[in-house]
C-alpha cells in the first residue's frame, strides 16, 4: 500500500515535467536542420542556396575556414558542406579542427571541390569528412545526400536533439 501511494505521488509530481518534455519534443520535430556551407566563392553560396531551396533547411554561409570556426561558437549546424580549396586554411585543416573539438566532432562534413584526385579524396576522408562531392554540384545528388544524413527527410533535426527524440515520453 505505501509503495503504491509513493508511485502515485511520484507520477503526480512529475506530470508537469513530462508535459514540458512532450511540448519540447514537438518543437524539436518542427525545428529546421541547419546546414553550414563553407566556401570562399560567393557564387557557390548562391548555387547551393538555389539547389537546396526546396528543402526546409536553415542555411548558414562562411567565406573562410576561420569564419566557419567562429560561426560554430554561435550556431551548431547539423551538417557542413566544406570546400577543399580555400585561402589561409584549406577545408582539410578546418575539418581536422572541427573534429578535434568534442562539442562538434559528431557533425557530419561533406567535402566539396573541383579536384577529384585520389590524394584529395583520401586526405579529406582521413581528416574526418564522411563524404565527398565534386563541383559542379548536381542538385539531385546533393539533395539526396543531405536528406540521407539528416534522417531521410527535410525538417528532421540531428545532434543534441536526437537523444530527446529517442526518449520514450
Amino acid at each position: 500500500q505505501p509503495l503504491q501511494q509513493l508511485a502515485a505521488d511520484f507520477r503526480q509530481a512529475s506530470a508537469p515535467h513530462l508535459e514540458s518534455l512532450r511540448a519540447l519534443q514537438v518543437l524539436t520535430e518542427r525545428a529546421r536542420p541547419t546546414l553550414l556551407v563553407v566556401d570562399d566563392d560567393p557564387f557557390q553560396h548562391k548555387l547551393v542556396g538555389r539547389l537546396l531551396k526546396d528543402l526546409d533547411l536553415r542555411l548558414l554561409f562562411a567565406a573562410s575556414g576561420l569564419e566557419a570556426l567562429n560561426l560554430l561558437r554561435k550556431a551548431q549546424p547539423d551538417l557542413i558542406l566544406m570546400d577543399y580549396s580555400m585561402p589561409e586554411m584549406n577545408g582539410v585543416e578546418v575539418t581536422r579542427r572541427i573534429k578535434g573539438l568534442a562539442r562538434f566532432a559528431a557533425i557530419p562534413i561533406i567535402m566539396i571541390t573541383g579536384n577529384s584526385e585520389e590524394q584529395v579524396v583520401t586526405e579529406s576522408l582521413q581528416a574526418g569528412a564522411i563524404d565527398f562531392m565534386v563541383k559542379p554540384l548536381a542538385g539531385a545528388a546533393l539533395t539526396a545526400k543531405i536528406r540521407n544524413l539528416l534522417g531521410g527527410a527535410e525538417g528532421v533535426p540531428r545532434g543534441a536533439w536526437e537523444d530527446l527524440k529517442r526518449t520514450d515520453i
